[in-house]
């Protein structure tokens, strides 16, 4: 993951250098100042909203407002000859009602003009449930396949959500007892197992068959991983 966000930044970098070389010296403040993240219309699903910012000339100070919170932005990375600043935050979100969100940044320069800009994005903050991660690998002599699911996102309430295997490589009945059924977790709950019987075929052979959620009630929605890939692993 830091691998990830580092080539990120790279990448936001690299290309905010190079819009300051094709920005025009006649370019107005409001040209000079390039908010990338977050894009018009996103979809924020976590209680904590991230913004970066490019501004090509010298500012004292970068705000990011939202229904009467705010945050200072920070500056991440700079190249003070090319006056080419990077402002990066983040704000809460915590306890707003899901629906549409106005943001507005606003740029004070030196001078004390202000300018500012306005984007909508849609806050949906509901609980996920989800997998831990989109594979697992389980010994088949082991004899059961132990999956766990997880609630994110809060705990109060009451939430379901269906389950069922389906059948790859590995077959129903044949390398695995098939499960189907409903999670129920308590409110306060995080987190539930599921358990599945492996059968030994004596096949020297790796088989994969999926766990999937669906269908989960009002109050929650699926996360990333909805879907668990599950590797028989072969006898030595």
């Amino acid at each position: 993951m830091a691998l990830i966000h580092k080539r990120l930044a790279f990448v936001f970098f690299t290309v905010a250098a190079l819009l300051t070389f094709l920005l025009p010296a006649s370019a107005s403040a409001e040209e000079k100042v390039i908010w990338y993240d977050p894009s018009p219309q996103q979809v924020f699903k976590s209680e904590e909203l991230q913004t970066m910012v490019v501004i090509h000339y010298d500012v004292s100070k970068v705000t990011l407002e939202v229904e009467g919170r705010s945050t200072a932005l920070e500056v991440s990375s700079s190249i003070p000859e090319n006056q080419t600043y990077w402002y990066s935050g983040k704000l809460s979100l915590a306890g707003m009602q899901n629906g549409q969100k106005q943001i507005k940044l606003k740029v004070t320069s030196q001078s004390g003009e202000i300018i500012e800009q306005e984007r909508t994005i849609f806050y949906e903050n509901k609980q996920r449930v989800e997998f831990e991660n989109a594979s697992q690998m389980v010994d088949e002599e082991s004899g059961q396949a132990v999956v766990k699911v997880v609630r994110k996102n809060g705990s109060s309430g009451v939430l379901t959500v269906k389950y069922m295997t389906i059948g790859g490589t590995a077959q129903s009945g044949k390398d695995f007892v098939p499960v189907q059924g409903v999670l129920a977790f308590a409110s306060g709950e995080t987190s539930k197992t599921i358990r599945i019987k492996l059968l030994d075929d004596s096949i020297k052979e790796m088989e994969t068959f999926r766990l999937s959620l669906y269908e989960p009630s009002s109050a929650c929605a699926l996360g990333d991983f909805p879907t668990k890939t599950l590797i028989l692993k072969d006898r030595d």
